[in-house]
């Protein structure tokens, strides 16, 4: 089955730690899963 998550944000926090944690299950069950974004930040030192 072919699965698209869209995501509002894809900084880690709650829903996006589970949205990752999910994938990986359908992934593991054969699934392609995917995700899509409006914004991918991810944290720095900057």
């Amino acid at each position: 089955m072919n699965i698209l998550h869209v995501l509002s944000q894809f900084e880690v926090t709650g829903a996006e730690a589970y949205a990752v944690t999910l994938i990986d299950e359908q992934r593991r069950a054969g699934h392609l899963a995917t995700v899509v974004s409006d914004t991918l930040t991810l944290p720095t030192r900057a």
